[in-house]
């Protein structure tokens, strides 16, 4: 089991997806499993049903994957760090767990090209996705780290 953290820009799904190929086994990704289970898109869930509704869905969505048999490797959304539940199945589960980092521009210029394509998500921060790179890279960061393995 491989479990990849890091802010929303940095990758996880893109290197879960490769990853998984390489390994022969299966790609998890949370945010798709939560649309699944809630019949709504996340932006649908945040406006509808609030930011707490998310964050169940997504705990539940973690366990869920952490307890599937098999190898898989796990793309959770950049907030997964947010509840300590979640950090302490993360740090309890038999997975290498690697921190995607990236730059905060970095991270602003992903985002800022998936929303032209099409794929957005609900602002967590005002202020554009720079600011919002930059404080969420800024609260978060240390928990990935700390449930980091591996560092890329």
């Amino acid at each position: 089991m491989i479990v990849l953290l890091g802010s929303r820009g940095a990758g996880k799904t893109a290197v879960a997806r490769e990853v998984a190929r390489a390994l022969s086994c299966e790609a998890v990704e949370l945010d798709a499993a939560i649309e699944a289970a809630a019949g709504k898109s996340i932006t649908r869930i945040f406006q509808e049903d609030g930011e707490p509704r998310f964050r169940d869905l997504e705990e539940r969505a973690l366990a869920d994957a952490l307890a599937r048999p098999g190898a898989a490797v796990i793309s959770p959304g950049g907030g997964i760090v947010v509840r300590e539940k979640n950090r302490e199945l993360i740090a309890k589960a038999s997975a290498l767990v690697v921190y995607l980092a990236a730059k905060s521009e970095t991270l602003a210029a992903r985002v800022e090209r998936d929303r032209s394509a099409g794929h957005d998500r609900p602002a967590l921060v005002p202020g554009g996705a720079l600011a919002e790179a930059r404080a969420l890279l800024l609260a978060r960061e240390a928990h990935f780290r700390a449930l980091a393995s591996l560092t890329v």
